[in-house]
């Protein structure tokens, strides 16, 4: 009777919230067999977030990743940033599912906490990782807030004479 929740990606990348219920779990020497039946499947939309596109440094550590060991680091570059995750370039071997740790630092504080990788895709030449926070703390969300804050509240870009025109007034 146990209900159990996934976070699968698809082929395409595309991730799912699957509800399941557990209906029998039977042991026999060193196995586990159950038998869940799937009670719900919808789109997982923590990814139709805000996304603001930046560049600054990160990095990764795993912690259950496929093709590295624990503590393994990984350096890349944050590429977008939003209140439910992040897109990095890395080269590295990560894979859709893993685990990982993450710190990065901006003006308005460094954010860190866990993260999971949904999709890669190539891009260029490189791995475009993108991951959903599964673990962060207050602080560091407050600061995510504060970051795509400061990008919200963009100002117009100025022309070169139309600075100089603002400068030339204030004689």
């Amino acid at each position: 009777g146990m209900t159990l929740l996934g976070r699968p990606i698809d082929r395409e990348g595309t991730p799912w919230q699957v509800t399941m219920v557990c209906r029998t779990a039977t042991e026999q020497d060193d196995e586990m067999r159950l038998l869940l039946e799937v009670t719900d499947v919808i789109g997982d939309n923590r990814r139709q977030a805000d996304r603001l596109e930046m560049r600054a440094s990160v990095t990764l550590n795993a912690i259950d990743c496929e093709n590295l060991n624990p503590g393994d680091e990984v350096r890349g570059e944050l590429v977008n940033l939003s209140q439910s995750g992040f897109a990095v370039t890395a080269m590295s071997p990560l894979r859709a599912g893993d685990r990982l740790r993450f710190r990065c630092r901006f003006m308005e504080g460094a954010i860190d906490g866990e993260a999971r990788v949904a999709s890669i895709r190539r891009v260029d030449g490189q791995a475009k990782i993108g991951c959903w926070f599964t673990s962060i703390e207050p602080e560091p969300a407050q600061v995510i807030e504060r970051v795509l804050g400061r990008g919200a509240a963009t100002a117009p870009a100025n022309s070169y004479s139309a600075l100089r025109a603002m400068f030339d007034q204030s004689r």
